[in-house]
């Protein structure tokens, strides 16, 4: 150790010897330390490198993968882009053609999407909102409502398209209509996955279905267009579709449903059907039994086809639903059965052209746990007691119900005992063995007693060996042959029961295929009624009409029995009213027309071109589909007559306009003119003379109008490829007696 000095040696000689070894000590472990820190930072250094560097690698990696899984799926995509841009355009120039004069300022696509379609190509989907005004000030000339009269006013459009994405890009259906509500409120978006194709099928294809709303199913609703898609205009065998005349097809008055055609059902118009409401009462509620298949509820449906509706059928439908329910239990449930309604039957499966019709029948379980199983789907009802007057179900008091029951149940019987007897004395010597009584309602008669309407079909023989001695054909001669005769039936309510019509004919097709019910409001009434009458039209299969098919009874009713005036009815003598030669008509007299015999009358065939195809000009006044008819009188038939009843159509046509269409016309047929008023003895004849618009852009509105008859509605068709306007024109007239 070094020596201290001098003056240092008194204070701190001891602590000199001390003082310095520690202060080696602290230096070296500060160094120590340092070093270690330094260590410390430099690991710390190498590791964040090492981690930036795993990190920057991981993202590279990652992002290589994600490019190569989002590079066909950014294809898909840009090909989804091009093919909605294609269908959009589409759709574009589809409004504007058809829509026309009407002008589009603004179009907004809210919903698309692209559906499969088996064996041809796949089809786009589409809702489009469309903000339009009319070029004319009145914008009922463009078919539209408004507030204002001066051309200015922008009015939404709703409007649902589907049409093929190949090359031609076919339209498939179409809806266009105004939306004087919402604004045209709606999301721009695309549905994933198919969800609007599934949404929007027709069930049991892959067709779209239009998406009606509520108040536009009516038939009687104004829409700006509307073509539904239908199966028959595509080849089932192949990929190319076809024309098909859908204007022949019987139409459901009942209502609209999107969809044309036959689709899914057997037959045009109605088909037989059967609906169960099966009740049982469970701790102080009423449960009723309801099919819950897909996201439609709807009552336990059966088809009925050749049958006839009676308890031993029902029985049959009921033991299908549950196989541990006693026979006893059966018999009990369809012994106090009670129908409800007898009509039109709301389905999944109806169609513009073809729907179910038949009974609601209402079956009760009685029995002490219920025979029948009934899983969660029994829903609970409102109350105790169903009455349903449609297919919907309004609940009603049980008393009222079974009062108004009973009282109809009196009136039908006799109204049936009324019938039997009227059959027995004028088909004789015809022997009735067995009658059904299939449909019944009770019609009013404005100042006079209601009178009942029914049908029946009567199992007969005749009592002579050859079934010609009675009127009838058979294959058997030995007098035992048992034959279908089907009857119509109208007679007033009050005695003695004055018969208003009747028919009767030998049905040797179906076997007398119908079934048991009763028409509740009115609806075989309505549609049985002459026009602007409350008296029965009698209702003749096509292959009766003829004047030498052969029937059992035919008389018809007719205005002239019954005074104008007063309660009373009267005799009259038909036998000296001119007959009609070309048909049977169902009513009789003159009906509404001026005259017996032949009235003068002119039906006009106009038609235009529009992008390829033919439209022709059609009235569509009610469930019946016809050309413009005017009434001709005593006036000659010559160019200023027509160019006069055509200005009554055509309020915005230039006087040159029609003069180039009225000289250019051409005269398809003259005689017997088909008409809704025709009876028989009065009728419509008359030529049907085609007037062609050859304006630029047509000079007749979408929705022309009758300036003496505004209650009468026309609108554009499309002609089938197949048919010629002169072919089409000759269907509604009868070219010989």
């Amino acid at each position: 150790m070094s020596k201290c000095r001098t003056h240092d040696s008194y204070a701190m000689g001891n602590h000199c010897k001390l003082t310095l070894p520690y202060k080696n000590s602290l230096t070296n472990q500060a160094a120590s330390v340092g070093a270690t820190m330094v260590l410390l930072w430099l690991l710390a250094l190498s590791l964040l490198v090492q981690l930036r560097y795993t990190k920057h690698e991981f993202f590279l990696r990652t992002a290589k993968f994600t490019c190569m899984r989002l590079q066909p799926a950014v294809q898909e995509s840009r090909e989804w882009r091009d093919e909605r841009k294609g269908f959009q355009q589409a759709a574009i120039n589809f409004f504007f053609s058809r829509l026309a004069p009407i002008k589009i300022l603004h179009l907004k696509f809210s919903e698309y999407d692209k559906c499969p379609h088996k064996n041809r190509s796949p089809y786009g989907l589409g809702t489009f909102t469309l903000g339009v005004s009319c070029p004319n000030p009145d914008p009922s000339y463009c078919g539209l409502y408004g507030t204002r009269r001066d051309g200015s006013e922008v009015m939404v459009v709703e409007c649902q398209f589907a049409a093929e994405l190949n090359g031609r890009g076919r339209p498939i259906a179409a809806l266009c209509y105004q939306n004087t509500t919402t604004g045209g409120r709606g999301s721009r978006g695309e549905a994933v996955g198919g969800e609007m194709c599934k949404k929007w099928r027709y069930p049991g294809t892959e067709l779209p279905q239009l998406q009606l709303p509520g108040y536009l199913r009516s038939p009687d609703a104004d829409v700006l267009w509307y073509d539904p898609a239908n199966l028959e205009s595509f080849d089932v065998s192949g990929s190319r579709s076809r024309e098909v005349l859908t204007t022949r097809w019987i139409r459901n008055r009942y209502e609209r449903t999107g969809f044309s055609g036959k689709g899914k059902l057997e037959e045009y118009g109605a088909n037989m059907a059967l609906y169960l409401l099966i009740t049982r009462y469970s701790y102080g509620t009423t449960k009723v039994l309801i099919e819950d298949t897909d996201d439609r509820v709807a009552l336990p449906r059966f088809w009925v086809k050749k049958d006839k509706i009676d308890a031993d059928l029902i029985k049959r439908k009921v033991s299908k639903l549950n196989l541990y329910c006693k026979p006893s239990d059966i018999n009990v449930m369809v012994k106090t059965r009670q129908k409800y309604h007898t009509g039109y039957l709301k389905n999944k499966h109806n169609t513009d052209n073809a729907w179910l019709e038949g009974p609601i029948i209402h079956l009760h379980d009685q029995s002490d746990q219920g025979s029948i199983s009934w899983s969660n789907n029994g829903s609970p009802l409102a109350c105790s007691t169903i009455f349903a007057r449609t297919a919907n179900f309004t609940c009603t008091r049980l008393q009222s119900a079974a009062q108004l029951s009973r009282e109809r149940r009196d009136e039908r019987n006799a109204f049936q005992q009324a019938a039997t007897n009227f059959f027995m004395r004028t088909l004789a010597p015809i022997h009735i063995l067995r009658l059904w009584f299939l449909e019944y309602d009770k019609c009013p008669h404005k100042n006079r007693s209601p009178y009942g309407l029914g049908k029946f079909t009567l199992h007969v023989t005749c009592p002579q060996r050859d079934p010609s001695y009675c009127g009838l054909y058979g294959t058997r001669r030995d007098g035992y042959e048992v034959m279908v005769v089907d009857c119509q039936f109208a007679a007033e309510l009050n005695h003695p029961g004055k018969v208003i019509a009747a028919l009767c004919y030998q049905n040797t097709t179906t076997g007398g295929r119908g079934s048991r019910g009763e028409a509740f409001g009115g609806e075989m009434c309505k549609k049985w009624s002459y026009p602007g009458t409350q008296l029965p039209q009698l209702q003749l299969p096509e292959y009766l009409k003829s004047r030498n098919a052969d029937i059992l009874w035919y008389d018809p009713a007719n205005l002239e029995s019954f005074d104008a005036y007063y309660s009373k009815s009267r005799e009259v003598r038909t036998t000296r009213w001119i007959l009609n030669q070309y048909e049977r008509t169902g009513f009789s007299g003159k009906g509404k027309l001026e005259e017996y015999g032949a009235n003068a009358a002119l039906y006009l065939l106009i038609t235009r071109y529009s992008h390829g195809t033919t439209k022709v000009l059609m009235e569509y006044t009610d469930d019946r589909v016809t050309l413009p008819r005017f009434w001709v009188k005593k006036d000659k038939i010559d160019a200023d007559l027509i160019k006069r009843k055509v200005s009554k159509l055509a309020l915005h046509c230039s006087q040159n306009d029609i003069n180039v269409m009225v000289q250019t016309r051409q005269r398809f047929y003259t005689g017997y003119l088909k008409n809704k008023h025709n009876t028989d003895n009065a009728w419509l004849e008359g030529p049907i003379i085609h007037l062609h618009d050859q304006s630029h852009s047509g000079c007749f509105s979408p929705y022309p109008t009758h300036t003496d008859a505004r209650s009468r509605k026309y609108r554009w068709d499309v002609l089938p490829y197949t048919t010629t306007p002169r072919d089409f024109a000759r269907t509604f007239g009868i070219n010989s007696k």
